[in-house]
């Protein structure tokens, strides 16, 4: 008898297999009383009413699952719509448009939508199909025919929403140079901005206009709203444009009222570099002391001057060279509550350098030496400026009887750490024999003098003092660990398998890491039989599955190599017939005749060993799957798949994949799509990854038209699965249908509500490297989502994108400035990027940052 997937097979190879629904299919009945109830809801009162959105949808959903794809609705409305008239023929007709345009077909719908137009009664009454005919022809890049469109459109009662939106439009035309003369012109957009009550527009309106490097309009046109943080984002944006703008006095009271707005450390930081950029515009030097005056009527305020404030005026006094007065401001300093840290007192001291004063900063030196002895910075810093002039004898001095008075070895440690960094190992080397000579953390301080003899390329020296610190007794496990390690990196993989032995031997419990280490190690000097040993000794006590698997990958490879992986498996054979055999042995046994690619063997074990410890039929086949999978045994794998489909019938969809899958490494494509459709039916909607995966496998065998109805089956079901939409376009792509691609994207970018639909249609555009008037409609639908909705960061991702993609890196560079004020934690890392893509452009505005504080580099780069 054969079994139901086999029977299911014949059956399914009888019959012509999956043949691409087209327009000479029928349609079903489901979708024609569809069509009929959206005509009873459209047609009222003798008058034609838009058809909805939701209907639409519906309606393409239904006619997706039951064909894979439209043509046969889109054939039975064309063919309907011929032989309807009146208010019925304009129902049907306008739905044709709806779906047409939704599959990617905007030519078929604009040609449909301009006959139905062709009747006045219906152009004069429905000005919601005009308005979707001005899209459908900007979309196709009919730019001269969509402005007149829009342009006929300013004089029509529309609702006030769709009446905005076809202004901007029409303004974004011209900002964009797409009008009949081909200039660029802000003037619609600003008219349209300042005609406007609603602030928010006017400040989104004056962010698009930024980002086209209308910054003088910008800022004209901005106005700072919002408390805390959002008034600090939005008076940034602000002082950002006027910088570019050569607005001195809007960029200085713009970043003012940031400084004062930013709650965050990173917030004021960026405020108060904006802030020295306004001061710099036109006056330079001059413009600096006046900041540093507006500092100082800051500071006698009754609110005492942020940190980073103070830091930003230390800065801009060594930039003009008074640093005399920086000197001074650190000191007053002192007199807050907060006094000096030991940073600002080297800086300090890095001030009195600059100034000249290199004989008072080594007084300095030494009076905070005398006076705070164990502070490691201060001797340091003087041995660093007596090593720079050339005064060894005098650094050696600083540190000879120092190292001898220190009695804590961590602080011992330390020094010699910084000696070594200054290039003194002599200095370095006697703070270590201090520390050994006291016993304080001489196994530390030897393994850090054999890696700093190592690193000078003193490997016997290295050798030397690790064989020294071996002959210790007094060490810890922690430190012979490391001890270990280190005769590894000189090469002395013998002392360090002594090292572990003697671990080993003085402890109980022994960590995985330290005998996985051991059984490597003893591979690596030869001594293969211990290495087995080592193994099998682990594989007995190692209950991690992930680690079990790899000691067992371990154990195969060496018993491979003695040629004792076949004793091994006949103990397991001899426990396994006797009964006494366990999991672990069981599976090893599997493992080692797996590896060498006896299925037959392995399942024949698996299942004896199953069927003795009471395991049922579908645990026993899905092991015994396995096993055969592993070992390319598709005709036994198959079998085990149809019997666990009888057996287990839950898992049925999940088993028919794996036998497509199968059959597919066979080359077996036909019978593979048989039990795809049969997938389809056990499936029935319930699995959000069906229709992915059938189309995956079906374009795999080169079925693209028929992967293309699966993935836009998956789309119908599951919706909110939209990163279906970018498979379909690339396979869609690949089919030479590359229009239809974009014009899908373009649909879905028109009527994009949620922001993650919007991003995979401009996405999608993307990767199907659309050009010339498609990146343009792009752009500006980009710019008006970004003037008609909150600016959000992902929106000037896209400009930048786009601008990428037509080779605008001065429009990327833009996108990417004008996001700063709404990057957050990101804001480092787009200045670096902007900084990167302006290395040969000029007109960036460039924010560096030195070790001292925020400082500004100007606006060259």
């Amino acid at each position: 008898m054969k079994s139901p997937i086999s029977f299911t097979l014949v059956l399914l190879l009888l019959v012509p297999l999956g043949r691409p629904a087209g327009a000479d299919q029928p349609m079903t009945s489901t979708a024609e009383d569809l069509v009929e109830q959206v005509i009873k809801r459209s047609h009222k009162d003798g008058l034609a009413l838009p058809v909805t959105t939701a209907d639409v949808d519906r309606l393409f959903a239904v006619a997706i699952l039951q064909h894979g794809n439209v043509e046969p609705l889109l054939a039975w409305l064309a063919d309907a719509r011929l032989n309807e008239k009146g208010v019925r023929g304009q129902v049907l007709t306008e739905i044709e448009v709806h779906v047409a345009s939704k599959r990617g077909d905007m030519r078929r719908a604009s040609e449909v939508i301009a006959s139905l137009l062709d009747d006045e009664s219906v152009a004069s009454q429905r000005l919601d199909l005009r308005l979707w005919q001005a899209k459908l022809f900007d979309a196709l890049g009919d730019v001269d025919d969509a402005r007149l469109a829009y342009q006929a459109l300013t004089s029509e009662e529309l609702s006030n929403a769709d009446q905005q939106m076809v202004r901007l439009r029409l303004a974004l035309m011209g900002l964009l140079g797409e009008t009949e003369g081909g200039g660029r012109d802000a003037k619609k957009l600003i008219e349209l901005a300042e005609g406007s009550k609603d602030i928010t527009f006017r400040n989104r309106a004056a962010i698009v206009l930024a980002v086209q490097d209308r910054y003088v309009d910008a800022v004209k046109l901005f106005t700072i709203v919002g408390e805390g943080t959002l008034r600090f984002r939005s008076a940034s944006r602000l002082a950002e444009w006027a910088i570019r703008a050569n607005n001195r006095d809007k960029a200085i009271e713009s970043a003012w009222v940031a400084v004062r707005s930013a709650r965050l450390k990173r917030d004021r930081r960026y405020a108060l570099a904006l802030l020295v950029e306004s001061y710099r515009i036109n006056e330079k030097r001059d413009g600096l002391k006046a900041l540093i005056g507006a500092f100082v009527k800051e500071d006698q305020s009754d609110e005492p001057i942020s940190d980073e404030m103070r830091a930003v005026w230390v800065e801009l006094l060594r930039e003009l060279g008074r640093h005399e007065d920086a000197i001074a401001l650190f000191k007053a300093t002192a007199g807050n509550d907060s006094g000096f840290s030991v940073e600002m007192r080297r800086e300090l001291l890095e001030m009195e350098g600059e100034a000249g004063n290199v004989g008072r900063m080594i007084e300095s030196y030494r009076e905070l030496i005398a006076a705070e002895p164990n502070v490691l910075a201060w001797r340091v810093g003087l041995t660093r400026v007596l090593l720079e002039q050339g005064k060894e004898k005098e650094a050696v001095l600083l540190w000879d009887s120092h190292i001898d008075e220190l009695n804590k070895g961590s602080s011992l440690l330390l020094s010699a750490q910084a000696l070594a960094g200054l290039g003194l190992d002599v200095l370095a080397e006697r703070a270590i024999e201090r520390m050994v000579q006291m016993k304080a953390d001489h196994g530390q301080a030897l393994l850090f003098l054999a890696d700093l003899q190592q690193i000078r390329g003193r490997l016997s020296a290295a050798e030397a003092t690790l064989a020294r610190l071996n002959s210790m007794d007094d060490l810890g496990d922690a430190v012979r660990a490391e001890l270990a390690s280190a005769f590894e990196r000189v090469g002395r993989q013998d002392m360090a398998i002594e090292v572990m032995e003697s671990i080993r031997a003085n402890r109980e419990t022994v960590a995985e890491d330290l005998e996985m280490r051991l059984a490597w190690l003893y591979s690596e000097v030869g001594e293969e039989d211990k290495a087995l040993e080592q193994w099998l000794s682990m594989w007995r006590k190692v209950k991690s599955i992930p680690r079990r698997r790899y000691v067992e990958d371990r154990l195969m490879t060496v018993a491979s190599r003695l040629g004792t992986l076949a004793d091994i498996a006949i103990e397991l054979e001899e426990k396994l017939a006797d009964g006494e055999a366990d999991e672990r042995e069981a599976g090893l046994l599997v493992r080692i005749y797996t590896q060498v690619n006896d299925s037959v063997a392995a399942s024949e074990i698996l299942e004896e060993y199953m069927t003795q410890s009471g395991r049922d039929e579908v645990d026993r086949l899905q092991e015994k799957g396995r096993i055969y999978q592993v070992c390319n045994d598709y005709w036994n794998y198959e079998k085990v798949i149809e019997r666990l489909i009888v057996v287990d019938p839950e898992g049925e969809t999940e088993y028919l994949r794996q036998m497509a899958l199968s059959l597919l490494e066979r080359g077996k494509a036909q019978d593979a799509r048989a039990v795809l459709l049969t997938l389809r039916e056990a499936d029935d909607g319930r699995d959000s990854i069906g229709g992915e995966f059938e189309a995956g496998v079906l374009a795999l065998v080169g079925m693209h038209r028929e992967a293309a109805d699966a993935y836009r089956r998956g789309i119908a079901t599951y919706p909110d699965r939209i990163e279906s939409y970018l498979l379909l376009a690339n396979l869609l792509k690949d089919m030479g249908e590359t229009d239809r691609a974009v014009s899908m994207f373009q649909y879905l970018a028109e009527n994009a509500d949620q922001d993650d639909m919007f991003t995979i249609a401009i996405d999608g555009l993307l990767n199907m490297e659309a050009r010339g008037r498609v990146m343009q409609w792009a752009r500006r639908i980009t710019l008006e989502r970004l003037a008609g909705r909150d600016d959000k960061n992902y929106l000037y991702q896209l400009l930048a994108d786009l601008s990428a993609e037509v080779n605008d890196k001065a429009g990327q560079i833009r996108a990417m400035e004008n996001s700063l004020a709404v990057s957050g934690t990101r804001r480092l890392s787009v200045l670096r990027e902007c900084m990167d893509l302006s290395s040969n452009i000029r007109g960036g505005v460039f924010y560096s940052s030195s070790s001292r504080g925020p400082t500004n580099a100007g606006n060259e780069p």
